[in-house]
């Protein structure tokens, strides 16, 4: 059995060859039950959830993902979402990997987001809003920019100052990369917009899209 960690995740896997198996697995398809999802009360802070999330193919492999969402770890410099992926081969149900499910679900959001970009976003799309500056802004950030033209990136967060530090971090990517406070006035401009927040509001109105946005 292979252990398969983030770091091997990021090595070996780019983020257009992420977006292309997934074009293929939605294609095959899967059998995939509701998942299951579970409430952890908290005593200080917002519920935590559980999620168990099996998934297989006939005669092939089948997997599990146990993963955990825990808003309060953003006050703990944490990702709000963790985990762990267990692959079974389908035929004999003997375990072939146990993989970083923290990485994973990361790299599989965004690569699904690009997919979705990719058949819907214009092709000279080249500016970005990020809204959001967690776990999963540079991961979605890299994943956009594999199947479009992303050069400028305007990242927006509700803490100004974590914002400014993704863009840092982006702008050595190689992008035209900013924070801003105001979300309006950055998103009235977009050419792509993404979110990846905790938010039980909503932060992007329609009326502030133009058209093909």
């Amino acid at each position: 059995m292979r252990f398969i960690t983030a770091e091997d995740i990021e090595k070996f896997v780019s983020p257009r060859d992420l977006v292309e198996a997934l074009r293929d697995g939605f294609e095959q398809g899967c059998e995939a039950p509701l998942r299951s999802h579970f409430n952890m009360e908290r005593s200080n802070e917002d519920d935590a959830t559980f999620l168990i999330m099996p998934a297989w193919q006939k005669d092939g492999a089948a997997g599990v993902k146990i993963a955990a969402v825990v808003p309060g770890n953003s006050a703990r410099n944490l990702p709000a979402v963790s985990g762990t992926y267990v692959l079974l081969d389908a035929v004999t149900g003997q375990p072939s990997a146990v993989i970083d499910g923290t990485k994973l679900t990361t790299r599989r959001t965004a690569a699904a987001s690009a997919l979705a970009c990719d058949y819907l976003a214009r092709k000279d799309t080249s500016d970005m809003v990020m809204v959001g500056s967690g776990a999963m802004a540079p991961q979605l950030i890299k994943a956009h920019a594999s199947v479009r033209p992303i050069k400028n990136v305007t990242i927006w967060n509700r803490n100004p100052e974590k914002a400014a530090k993704l863009a840092t971090e982006i702008a050595e990517l190689g992008f035209n990369a900013k924070g801003t406070d105001d979300l309006e006035a950055a998103c009235k401009t977009a050419d792509l917009i993404s979110c990846a927040t905790l938010s039980t509001a909503p932060l992007v109105h329609g009326d502030w899209l133009r058209e093909g946005t």
